[in-house]
């Protein structure tokens, strides 16, 4: 790969990155109903799925997933009920006051946080396609094994800075504390929110059997 092709790969798993989604809306969601450590938690949990996703195309079993029905409708069926468990945890804990980051509490946010954030981003098929894309078009034929590392790493940071960010924008103290006086609206607007998605994407899923 060439410096303009490296260039292409940066802005295209950026532009990636920020377009909203079922990822961004789970990381808001964890980081309004748990606090910043399960918030950022979910981010790097996240990051390390699509990591994953990235290792999976680069061997050819992210092409193999996409042409297999079957295994695709399990992905989508349990990332969209993930979804659901989410948003439901999320109403349900909205009159709940939100702890911020706490001795007690940190080991077991980011454990939480982060298997929460991995396992979305392996229920989500439409990144086996993403990275089946990237791969044919801004990726030689034969990759050597170093190329396929450095655009593994480069998607992951920049999908786990980029929601490590929001996380850390909505609990800074001027904003955290906006929401934290509107807490138990934003949350349930949120939860019900993320619950229509994933009743969306569940739709979807039935409807192209």
């Amino acid at each position: 790969m060439d410096l303009v092709s490296w260039l292409q790969l940066t802005v295209v798993c950026f532009l990636g990155a920020v377009s909203p989604g079922p990822s961004l809306a789970v990381v808001m969601n964890n980081t309004l109903s748990q606090g910043r450590s399960y918030g950022v938690a979910t981010s790097m949990g996240h990051a390390v799925g699509i990591w994953w996703w990235a290792l999976l195309t680069a061997i050819g079993i992210a092409a193999l997933v996409a042409l297999n029905s079957p295994v695709m409708l399990v992905l989508q069926t349990s990332g969209a009920c993930l979804l659901i468990y989410i948003g439901v945890r999320t109403v349900m804990a909205r009159n709940d006051h939100l702890e911020f980051v706490t001795e007690g509490t940190v080991a077991r946010a980011w454990v939480k946080g982060a298997i929460e954030g991995f396992l979305i981003s392996l229920f989500n098929p439409k990144v086996a396609l993403f990275f089946i894309a990237i791969f044919s078009h801004l990726v030689g034929e034969n990759p050597t094994w170093v190329e396929i590392g450095l655009i593994g790493l480069i998607t992951a940071v920049i999908d786990g800075l980029w929601y490590a960010i929001v996380a850390l924008i909505i609990t800074t103290s001027s904003v955290g504390s906006a929401i934290q006086s509107r807490q138990h609206v934003i949350a349930g607007v949120s939860g019900v929110i993320l619950v229509i998605i994933a009743i969306y994407l569940l739709w979807s899923t039935i409807g192209s059997l």
